[in-house]
């Protein structure tokens, strides 16, 4: 599928994909282990495509190009061109996609990541170890950074891309780490939506009366908009009752403001709403 562009107002955001597969590594149950099997028929009959036969789901993996008064900003890198141990079968075409709308990774004045997690920050380095966006600066929560930083969250295998795609960059200079909230156009804010990480961040684009939300992985499925309580596996979220008290939050905001939303894992393009069915929220795609 071709990148796709949302315009906002004066702003736009644009999917640029980096691949899509079935996450093969647990099943439906061992990823929720509270919610009954049963519990997964309606997502599955109403969204298909979001599911892999009866027990896993499918993702997408997509990032997000931000152009807002004169700035290039993209929000995650994706899964990345080396090979994945966790992720089979997915990366490598993310470059491809930016060049594909215009977009030279010399061209990139921000990157701004929602969270560390290992398919949002594979392109953040070139095979050499350089800056694969080099006259961007590279941005993320204080919170982030440190708790991904901790011995024992380093000592994890599933965290053993962080020396590899992300510490680098606070040695090589191009890091920049946030307190909280932060602006970075008039129109372009990165908001903190901690849970799935400690430092999570979204980013919400206003231009010209119309709003929307990349959300990163506070909605990272269909079934997150509907069933925002679902207790996710503790290698998924970091503080799943925080993680579900930030979903409610914004979900909260995202219908009294009528945002459109960009969710990266949603199939692609992964724009779409937060609608009510029978008094019952649904994601809706465009």
């Amino acid at each position: 599928m071709q990148a796709q562009t949302l315009p906002l107002g004066n702003a736009t955001i644009t999917s640029v994909t980096d691949g899509a597969a079935p996450f093969p590594l647990m099943t439906l149950t061992t990823m929720y282990p509270s919610v009954p099997r049963a519990d997964w028929a309606p997502f599955q009959q109403r969204y298909p495509d979001c599911f892999d036969g009866e027990e896993h789901v499918r993702w997408a993996y997509q990032s997000y190009l931000v152009r807002s008064q004169g700035k290039t900003i993209l929000v995650d890198t994706g899964i990345g061109e080396r090979p994945n141990p966790f992720i089979p079968g997915v990366g490598g075409v993310l470059l491809k996609h930016l060049g594909d709308v215009g977009c030279a990774p010399e061209d990139v004045d921000i990157v701004l990541f929602t969270h560390l997690h290992i398919d949002h920050v594979g392109w953040n380095l070139t095979l050499d170890g350089k800056p694969t966006f080099p006259n961007a600066r590279y941005v993320m929560h204080r919170d982030e950074w440190e708790s991904f930083h901790r011995p024992e969250v380093l000592a994890d295998p599933l965290n053993g891309h962080i020396p590899v795609f992300v510490t680098p960059l606070a040695e090589l200079g191009v890091l920049d780490l946030l307190e909280g909230d932060a602006n970075f156009t008039q129109e372009v804010k990165a908001i903190c939506t901690p849970g799935h990480t400690e430092g999570h961040m979204s980013v919400v684009v206003s231009s010209g009366g119309e709003q929307a939300l990349i959300a990163g992985d506070v909605i990272g499925h269909p079934h997150d908009v509907t069933e925002p309580d679902w207790l996710r596996h503790g290698a998924f979220e970091h503080d799943p009752l925080v993680a579900n008290r930030t979903r409610r939050a914004l979900l909260d905001r995202i219908e009294a403001e009528s945002m459109t939303v960009a969710a990266g894992h949603m199939p692609e393009p992964g724009f779409g709403r937060v609608v009510r069915i029978e008094g019952r929220r649904w994601w809706q795609p465009l």
